[in-house]
């Protein structure tokens, strides 16, 4: 049971979590920082994800899309340190994930995750340094950017002016893109996507991730026009790699993958 409901809240995870097992560790950066001034005790985030799985069973190709509510909400600030607790809620309701982090509050540097600290040097997702231009490198979990221009965002019942960060990453087992879009104001994370293609003892699956922010009490009061400003990119891009998959599953036909299995 433990090991179905890890499966379905992989992609999730896999924004939302270190990924010590997927990524290799690169060298930090020497610029300086400073803690931004909205990180203060109750300051929260809500997102909304939105992930699809796809693989090959019985000679078609199949996907189970899962939503969940994402959150994280800054608990204290002692001694330099801010305790951050995200919590991911699957809506229907099950295998439902919590973690208390430890940040750097000026870094970003995750110092532990439940008490335990990550493999590599890692920093936090949460926010960047509001100060980027247009080609800056930074450093997210433990991936390195780029920073590029990006479309504004509805949050929170305003548009919100943000950049775009892009990486790829390629491994033994698992490859794909990450993009995160940041408030340019705030630097806070507002919008994040993973296309993922994983080997699994062998056996490949594909993973599809969107998750925005829906609302914030840190620079405006929580709105329900979320709801009604995402869905058209999300459709356009989920049917575009749909097609995609299909095309690379023609290698695939009638392989069974780990992730379908018991589905």
């Amino acid at each position: 049971m433990r090991l179905r409901v890890a499966i379905d809240l992989l992609p999730i995870l896999a924004l939302f979590c270190v990924s010590v097992a997927l990524l290799g560790a690169i060298g930090g950066f020497g610029k300086a920082h400073a803690a931004p001034s909205w990180l203060k005790p109750g300051a929260t985030m809500d997102y909304l994800g939105n992930s699809t799985r796809y693989y090959v069973q019985m000679n078609q190709v199949n996907y189970i899309r899962k939503l969940a509510n994402v959150s994280w909400t800054v608990e204290k600030i002692e001694n330099g340190t801010a305790f951050i607790r995200q919590r991911v809620s699957p809506e229907d309701g099950g295998g439902s994930l919590e973690n208390l982090f430890k940040v750097d509050a000026e870094s970003r540097l995750v110092l532990d995750i439940d008490d335990e600290p990550p493999l590599n040097e890692t920093y936090a997702y949460f926010w960047i340094d509001a100060n980027l231009r247009e080609g800056d490198l930074i450093k997210v979990e433990d991936m390195v950017f780029s920073v590029e221009p990006g479309e504004p965002l509805n949050v929170s019942g305003a548009l919100r002016e943000t950049w775009v960060l892009r990486g790829d990453f390629t491994g033994q087992s698992v490859n794909g893109t990450v993009f995160r879009w940041y408030d340019r104001e705030t630097g806070i994370q507002l919008r994040a996507e993973l296309n993922i293609t994983m080997q699994l003892y062998g056996e490949t699956t594909w993973i599809i991730v969107f998750v925005q922010a829906k609302s914030t009490n840190i620079f405006g009061e929580p709105s329900n026009s979320f709801y009604i400003n995402l869905g058209e990119r999300e459709r356009n891009a989920l049917g575009s790699l749909f097609e995609a998959s299909i095309l690379a599953a023609m290698v695939l036909i009638g392989r069974r993958v780990l992730m379908g299995r018991g589905s």
